[in-house]
Parts: C-alpha cells; sequence; structure tokens
C-alpha cells in the first residue's frame, strides 16, 4: 500500500514492486545470519546462502519465492535470531524492539515463532552445557515486547467485537476442543479413521506429507541424518543443531493444529543447512583424515 501511495503505481504494479524488494531485504538478512552462525568463514557464508536458495516451499506454507506477510514473517524471524545467537555483539535492545513489533504486525505466525527462540535456548545449554544469561535476556525482551503489544491490541479488537481466528486463544481453545470432543474419544476407543479436523493431532498427515517423508523416505536417510547430527557435534556447531531441533520440536507441537504445516516455513530452510552443513565437514574430517579422533570424540 504504501509503494502504491508513493509512487503512484497500481495495484498489481506495487504487488510486483515488493517481490524484488522482498526478495533484496531477504538477501541481506539471510546474509546477516550466516555470518552470524558461522563468524569469520566466509566460503560456509556464502555457501549457505545457496543452501537457503534450495527452498522452495509450497502452497500452504510458501517458499522464498513468494513475497507475502508469511515471507517478510520469517525475515524479521531470522533477523532476530542473527543478533540472538551472535555472543559477541552487545545487547541490541533497539534493534530486537523494531524487529519485534514490525514481525508482529506483519503476519501472526510471527508470535508462535518466538518459542523456537525459549527451544533454541533449551537445546543449546544441553549440547554446551553452559548457562548463557545474555541469549536468554535477549530472547526473553523479544517474547516481552511482542506480548506487551499483541494482547492489548487483540483486546481492542475483541471489544470491537474483532477477533482473529489463529489468535493463541483462539487456537488454544480450538485444541481443548478437539482433544475433548465425542468423536476422538470414539476414535480411540475404537480406532476409527476420522477426518483430520476431528482429530487431535490434525496437522499430522499435512506436516508428514510436506516434511517426514521427503526428509525419512528409507532407512538410508536415517542413517544420513545420524551421520550428520555427530558430525556437527564433532565440529560444535551447536548453533545450527539447536536451531534444527529447536524448529522440528516446534513443528511437532504444530500438529495440534489443522494449519499446523504452515510452521514448516521455519523447519525447511534449517533442514537444509543441517544436511548442507553436514556434508560440508564431512568433506573437511575426509579431507583432513580426522575419522579416528571422530569416532573417539563421540563415544
Amino acid at each position: 500500500g504504501t509503494v502504491w501511495k508513493v509512487f503512484s503505481l497500481g495495484t498489481i504494479a506495487s504487488y510486483e514492486v515488493v517481490f524484488y524488494i522482498g526478495i533484496l531485504i531477504l538477501l541481506i538478512a539471510l546474509l546477516f545470519f550466516s555470518r552470524s552462525l558461522n563468524p569469520g568463514n566466509k566460503k560456509l557464508a556464502a555457501y549457505s546462502l545457496f543452501l537457503f536458495a534450495l527452498f522452495n516451499g509450497s502452497g500452504s506454507f510458501h517458499g522464498f519465492y513468494w513475497v507475502v506477510p508469511s515471507f517478510f514473517a520469517f525475515v524479521f524471524f531470522i533477523l532476530i535470531a542473527s543478533l540472538i545467537i551472535d555472543e559477541k555483539r552487545p545487547f541490541p535492545w533497539c534493534w530486537l524492539f523494531i524487529l519485534s513489533l514490525l514481525g508482529l504486525f506483519t503476519h501472526i505466525i510471527f508470535l508462535y515463532s518466538l518459542l523456537i527462540f525459549v527451544l533454541y535456548f533449551l537445546f543449546f545449554t544441553l549440547f554446551t552445557r553452559k548457562f548463557q544469561f545474555c541469549t536468554l535476556a535477549k530472547i526473553a525482551f523479544v517474547i516481552f515486547v511482542a506480548c506487551s503489544f499483541y494482547f492489548p491490541v487483540e483486546a481492542h479488537y475483541k471489544k470491537q467485537s474483532l477477533h482473529s481466528p489463529y489468535g493463541p486463544l483462539e487456537i488454544t481453545n480450538s485444541i481443548l476442543r478437539q482433544s475433548n470432543s465425542p468423536e476422538t474419544t470414539l476414535e480411540r476407543k475404537l480406532g476409527i479413521n476420522l477426518p483430520d479436523n476431528s482429530k487431535l493431532f490434525s496437522g499430522w498427515s499435512k506436516i508428514n506429507n510436506n516434511y517426514f517423508r521427503w526428509v525419512f523416505p528409507n532407512l538410508l536417510s536415517y542413517i544420513a541424518f545420524c551421520i550428520c547430527f555427530a558430525i556437527l557435534f564433532y565440529f560444535k556447531q551447536y548453533k545450527l543443531l539447536s536451531l534444527y531441533f529447536a524448529a522440528l520440536v516446534f513443528t511437532l507441537a504444530s500438529t495440534l493444529n489443522i494449519n499446523g504445516e504452515r510452521s514448516l516455513l521455519f523447519l525447511w530452510p534449517f533442514t537444509f543447512l543441517y544436511f548442507g552443513h553436514g556434508a560440508w565437514f564431512l568433506y573437511i574430517l575426509i579431507k583432513e583424515k580426522e575419522f579416528p579422533l571422530c569416532i573417539q570424540h563421540l563415544l
């Protein structure tokens, strides 16, 4: 709308211009994130951009080709992630504040994606066995800002008899209704296959169809997954491991909602990074002939 008013373009032309602008903004955000993930390694940062480019998405959760509100929500998410995982950067409260508001009022999925940061901190603490208060403070600040602005706005809309069908309270009530519905109870007792929207984990079939059946099609894929984990853990890629498993748990939790496949917007990019970085460090492992040391370290 702003592009349309400032440049006096038509609706379709403004929409197309935003597509080009959005791709450039995404490139800057991903480059910033790649440098924060592996500081000082420009080759790996460039390789990470190539891995991100593999994410084409689908009609339900979109990829980087479809520049819509959820696209920009991911951009703000990845920028905040860059600031959170950067341990050397001072507390960037001003940037975190601005990015939190931009993400919050861009798309509702941004509010749910903040749970990934909480899970990231738990996994990162588990892998490193260190409690980083600064990282926790950044995450707590982002969540505080988002909630402080979202819930008053939501309360205002409710007074106007308006509400978001995808708000936290509505989603929670929907899950509770599904878990206590007679249809769900009957299904548990008799094993009857009912429509997805009457199941407790109503989003599982779509998530499985759009992710798990592609990532884990056979036994070899599980072996490759474990090898990547071992290599990344050996090279202390704790940030990437924590982000991936945080997004994975977030997606599994999203199966409670019939629209849970939207969470794949965050899981798929980290999946490409997970396997791509695993291949990168496997090459380094072979080149340096450190297989015996790797096995000894893991044991």
